[in-house]
């Protein structure tokens, strides 16, 4: 399997959760699904292992990390009751602990953390993480129905293409000039921007637990990027 190739379009529209998406993962064809997944967690998985074996490291690890998921059978014993977010970042640490014991042998000649480093991750900061993940996804959902809503709150908020690489944010009259548009107009798409971004928010959250956690989980999830970006899940 190449991990390297760029990801293809590919959503589960029709299926009710994310977890039965990631079970066509273990039939044998299974590129498309593969392409999605990676796509999709690619940025949380990498944001999670860089606190687990140092930021330099981050990058060869979370492409060994997809050959390690394709050639076990941990998506197979996991359980489809538990949140995904908590299932990855079990898979994670264990998988973190595995890859900086192999990589400690003579000869390898990279940094690591001290032996005995932690593999916890504060909830806080796994929430944060997941929710950076959450809106990246949401945002590249809103961008194939409505290009230019989403385009509008990426410049006005500052986020960028993925999760680790926000841009600039403009102030409203930045953004009328780069738009080449009114104030009000940007005030306008801004506002509507919102709401169809809190739309896909609720959808994308909606798959990713089962329906007794789904508020609960929009409640987090909206808290913790209204945190980051104040005013962009007020829709």
């Amino acid at each position: 399997m190449q991990t390297s190739m760029t990801p293809q379009p590919f959503e589960p529209t029709t299926l009710a959760t994310y977890w039965t998406q990631i079970d066509q993962l273990e039939r044998s064809q299974a590129e498309d699904a593969w392409h999605w997944f990676i796509g999709r967690y690619r940025g949380f998985v990498r944001s999670v292992l860089a606190r687990f074996v140092r930021e330099r490291n981050a990058e060869a690890a979370t492409d060994d990390f997809w050959a390690y998921l394709f050639t076990s059978d941990v998506l197979q014993k996991a359980d489809r009751d538990r949140r995904l977010r908590g299932f990855l970042v079990g898979v994670l640490r264990n998988f973190a602990r595995d890859w900086l014991r192999r990589h400690r042998s003579p000869g390898q000649d990279i940094e690591l953390p001290p032996e005995r480093a932690t593999f916890d991750l504060h909830e806080d900061e796994e929430i944060s993480l997941w929710a950076a993940s959450v809106l990246h996804n949401a945002l590249d959902q809103m961008h194939q129905r409505w290009p230019n809503s989403a385009e509008v709150l990426r410049m006005f908020y500052g986020l960028g293409d993925n999760e680790s690489s926000p841009r600039e944010a403009l102030t409203v009259s930045q953004t009328a000039d780069a738009l080449n548009c009114t104030t009000n107009a940007v005030h306008q798409a801004l506002h509507r921007g919102r709401k169809r971004l809190r739309a896909c928010l609720e959808v994308e959250l909606e798959r990713l637990v089962g329906p007794e956690e789904t508020q609960d989980e929009i409640r987090l999830i909206l808290g913790a990027i209204g945190q980051r970006s104040p005013g962009l899940t007020d829709g």
